[in-house]
């Protein structure tokens, strides 16, 4: 739920989002969830790492 809640919030800042660079933010979150349990995480938390890899990428 916290992927779909940042990539909607991205969608409505930017208009839009490519599909390579959302293929890549999944990336990271794979990466980022074998360092951190991100079954612990609320869905805000995840929200707001995902609006971040968006924006800053």
């Amino acid at each position: 739920m916290g992927i779909l809640l940042g990539l909607k919030q991205h969608i409505d800042q930017k208009n839009g989002v490519s599909s390579d660079k959302f293929r890549d933010c999944i990336k990271y979150l794979r990466r980022y969830s074998a360092v951190t349990s991100i079954d612990y995480l609320s869905s805000e938390e995840i929200s707001k790492i995902t609006l971040d890899f968006l924006s800053n990428n």
